[in-house]
């Protein structure tokens, strides 16, 4: 029997899958790495490295088995080292039973899943939580609102980032962005006052912008919110090149008086024009060209960005300020709104930060909208 395979995508992963589930998987308890090269010279080579290590392995319809007491961590751990990454993209490990069908997921997705077992576990128990970080007005020295990030705190604090690529290597991203949102409304519905708060979300997950919007407000409703409190975010939004998605979700959260923030705002004319056409309530600065402001190529670009924006009543937010330098160079720009680890990190529990001149007593802050 010769094993067959063909192509699939699952949230932007890229996997393989083959068209029989009649494998061989071994006796229950033996533990058997199921190893799927695409080419003969990539089997060649491959059994030359196992051979070579002293990995025992056989041959079965063009998949190639290893066992022994190594472990399949092990074995995995040593390919990765030994292989360049066009060779390790060139091998899948076959996964059992993935919708009916064996997956074969490259080389590196399986030992991310493998390392990545707390997600798991975290989905399973509900252990995710909403930190939040703050967003400052330095013309008000006050906060006046604060980011919803998602985090995990087990044996670590697992962050967004590594989270998300969880979730993404998975095929859950799409899933798992719209429990991190909605985990986010219900934590502010649980928060004194009536505080501002962004919310993010993936366009990319997004296939419906109707249906996304009217769960979003059903939740903001069930949490006893006010819609004026919440801004959605849309992350890597630089990065779509569909804004004709982007602007429906951002009508409809108009029509319903949410507000709509574009985040990782970068380089080039597609910022601007973005800017332009979306007419977001909030644009937030890719943090690499704040990091970088004081270079003339950045500053020109915050420099538009900021002319831009105010013709559309758009507010600026730069992102990952960290020092009281950059802090100066985005006030010469005309960036007046800041997050970063200068104004304070994600908590669990927001707080207000101290003004930046502490010898001036916080007298309470406007609501930084230009609408």
């Amino acid at each position: 029997m010769i094993l067959k395979k063909f192509h699939v995508s699952v949230d932007g992963v890229r996997v393989e899958r083959i068209n029989t589930t009649h494998l061989n998987w071994g006796p229950p308890g033996e533990s058997k790495l199921p190893l799927l090269p695409e080419t003969e010279a990539m089997e060649d080579l491959l059994i030359g490295v196992l051979t070579e290590h002293n990995i025992d392995f056989e041959r079965q319809d063009g998949v190639i088995w290893t066992c022994g007491p190594s472990g399949n961590g092990r074995t995995v751990a040593l390919l990765r080292q030994i292989l360049s990454e066009p060779a390790r993209r060139a091998v899948g490990v076959v996964v059992p039973a993935y919708n009916g069908f064996p997956v074969a997921r490259p080389l590196d997705d399986w030992w991310h899943l493998s390392e990545t077992g707390w997600f798991d576990r975290a989905v399973a128990d509900d252990r995710f939580e909403t930190w939040f970080q703050p967003i400052v007005d330095t013309t008000e020295n006050c906060v006046f609102a604060h980011e919803c990030l998602i985090r995990l705190n087990s044996v670590r604090l697992y962050g967004g980032l590594e989270i998300l690529r969880a979730a993404r290597i998975r095929g859950q991203l799409q899933s798992f962005d719209g429990y991190a949102r909605r985990l986010a409304l219900r934590s502010v519905g649980r928060m004194a006052g009536r505080p501002k708060v962004m919310v993010n979300f993936i366009p990319a997950t997004i296939y419906n912008p109707d249906a996304f919007v009217s769960e979003v407000s059903d939740e903001i409703d069930m949490h006893g919110l006010l819609r004026q409190q919440i801004v959605l975010e849309a992350v890597g939004s630089d990065a779509m090149l569909d804004h004709t998605h982007l602007g429906r979700i951002a009508d409809l959260c108009r029509r319903r008086d949410i507000g709509f923030s574009l985040d990782d705002v970068g380089v080039g004319a597609t910022a601007a024009k973005l800017t332009v056409n979306l007419r977001p309530d909030f644009v937030k600065l890719d943090r690499r060209i704040v990091e970088n402001v004081e270079r003339p190529a950045e500053a020109s670009t915050v420099r538009k960005l900021v002319e831009v924006a105010a013709r559309n009543g758009s507010v600026i937010v730069a992102k990952g300020v960290e020092k009281t330098r950059t802090v100066e160079n985005l006030w010469l720009l005309g960036v007046q709104c800041m997050q970063g680890y200068l104004f304070g990190r994600a908590v669990p529990q927001p707080e207000q930060v101290m003004p930046l001149d502490s010898d001036t007593p916080e007298n309470g802050c406007r609501e930084a909208s230009g609408r």
